[in-house]
């Protein structure tokens, strides 16, 4: 069970020591009247390196009004066996390549004092995530690509904390966690009791529709052992309830690429719904603001499913010419390339077989 939520909007904000300064100023306590952003972040989050061109923008257009701070927390999950030096010279060596997308950079220590002080705290889960403080006091908290209205917002002196609506989206987090770790759902989830698992989140959704949102993924992936074309009617609801295309298409494009991969992870499936997953992957890639070769592999795995080989060959191509565009400070592009690689290798040996099939058929 996750710790108790302790901070939230209109409190002060915690300092940000003892983080060590990577970059830029020493920043880590703020200044009575000034505004400062955020943002928390690591090497091995993808969708934090998505944001920071966004973020520089921001950074630019606020110059001298607003002070941004990157903060790069939990570097060592996403390597366990790392260890901290080895960890701050990740950090290091990935600034220095990033070049001006960072202007003031700090590292969390060893004990994840920050991680635990301004996201546990808060009840947030995951990176990146953004936080806004003025006048020492937290204004908002949020993802990088909402930033831009709350922040011209408090620039302009009309922005209002809305602290009501912020601690129940808190609560309602608390309480998914708590659906999560049922007993009885567990219990379920162990011995594959699918019609189990979807009547307690039923259940759980009837009493307060709002863990839906935070139980949505969940839920769909058990949904379609029991009723296939339920779980893709809830699919599409979930998307244009959460992220509707006129109000932010890269939040759609995750949102869409993860139903689809959920579609092809559930192997058990007797007649997965492909053209759901096929349709989702195809607008994940084409609405997404930059691409990447996680899209194209998304899309290269449907038509795989789809028994298109031919035309997933070509999209994983495309995924590892991607991937091998990535710095080489990125810590994840060889571990990514090789996976690249290697299921393009597979398709391709797939592609051979299948011909010699034919040919012998034929």
């Amino acid at each position: 069970m996750p710790p108790s939520i302790t901070l939230s909007l209109e409190d002060p904000a915690p300092s940000l020591a003892p983080a060590r300064i990577i970059k830029g100023k020493d920043l880590r306590h703020f200044d009575p009247g000034k505004t400062y952003v955020i943002e928390f972040w690591a090497t091995w989050c993808g969708p934090c390196k998505k944001a920071m061109p966004h973020l520089a923008i921001l950074a630019r257009q606020y110059r001298g009004q607003v002070t941004f701070i990157s903060v790069n927390i939990t570097e060592r999950v996403g390597s366990p066996l790392l260890s901290d030096a080895a960890a701050k010279e990740r950090v290091v060596r990935f600034v220095k390549d990033s070049g001006d997308l960072m202007e003031n950079v700090l590292m969390d220590d060893a004990a994840g004092t920050l991680d635990a002080q301004w996201l546990k705290a808060a009840g947030q889960v995951g990176i990146p995530k953004t936080y806004i403080v003025t006048d020492k006091k937290l204004a908002w908290i949020g993802s990088p690509a909402e930033l831009a209205v709350p922040l011209a917002q408090v620039v302009a002196g009309t922005y209002v904390p809305a602290l009501r609506e912020f601690k129940q989206t808190q609560a309602d987090a608390e309480e998914a966690d708590r659906l999560l770790a049922n007993p009885a759902l567990r219990e379920a989830t162990r011995t594959k009791d699918y019609v189990t698992q979807v009547k307690i989140y039923e259940e759980a959704f009837a009493i307060n529709p709002r863990l839906e949102g935070h139980a949505g993924f969940e839920f769909f992936r058990v949904l379609q052992h029991v009723d296939p074309a339920r779980a893709s009617s809830f699919a599409r609801g979930y998307v244009a309830r959460n992220a509707p295309l006129e109000k932010d298409p890269a939040i759609r494009s995750i949102l869409l690429g993860s139903f689809a991969r959920i579609v092809l992870q559930e192997k058990s499936l007797q007649n997965p719904d492909l053209d759901l997953a096929l349709e989702f992957a195809q607008e994940s890639l084409q609405i997404a603001p930059e691409k990447d070769g996680g899209h194209y592999a998304t899309l290269a795995a449907v038509f795989v499913a789809k028994h298109d080989l031919t035309k997933a060959i070509e999209l994983q191509q495309k995924a590892i010419a991607l991937a091998k565009q990535t710095p080489d400070s990125d810590p994840d592009k060889k571990t990514i390339l090789a996976r690249y690689q290697s299921t393009l290798a597979n398709y391709q040996t797939a592609a051979k077989k299948k011909a010699a099939k034919g040919h012998e058929e034929s």
